[in-house]
């Protein structure tokens, strides 16, 4: 093989595969949609595995979930664009909650949220009978007389 032909075939490639790395990105959107990707992390900047993650058009209500991969990142793609609120939400974690952010076309709104430590609940279940001593004080009349004037 000639030498310049080796040299085209070795650009070709090089481009290929060049092209082959950033299509992925270039996928996340297309030409009329943007998208909202981040990580999801504790107190401790850990990321959170599995939490559930739903943004809502501000617009038309419209709801779009994933859920977080096993090293805590999220992408939603392929969102029109406009306003929305987005939702964290984790076991034994606090949901956290966006204020309004924005989506452009073509591109990805960053997103990190920090979710706390949900707090300790109680259930207290009381069954049977209540004792003598919970039981409400029966009624009691009180008797007086009054002496009449002379």
């Amino acid at each position: 093989m000639p030498r310049a032909a080796l040299l085209t075939t070795r650009i070709l490639i090089s481009f290929l595969f060049l092209a082959a790395l950033l299509a992925p990105p270039a996928l996340a959107q297309d030409a009329a949609t943007g998208a909202i990707q981040g990580s999801v992390l504790d107190p401790a900047g850990g990321l959170i595995a599995q939490a559930s993650i739903v943004a809502v058009n501000s617009a038309t209500g419209a709801r779009y979930s994933t859920t977080s991969n096993a090293e805590g990142h999220f992408a939603l793609e392929l969102l029109p664009p406009g306003d929305y609120i987005a939702r964290a939400v984790a076991d034994k974690m606090s949901p956290q909650e966006t204020p309004t952010l924005h989506v452009d076309v073509g591109a990805a709104t960053e997103l990190d949220f920090h979710l706390t430590i949900a707090g300790l609940e109680e259930t207290l279940t009381v069954s049977g009978a209540p004792s003598p001593r919970m039981l409400p004080p029966a009624p009691f009349k009180v008797l007086f007389s009054i002496p009449q004037a002379a």
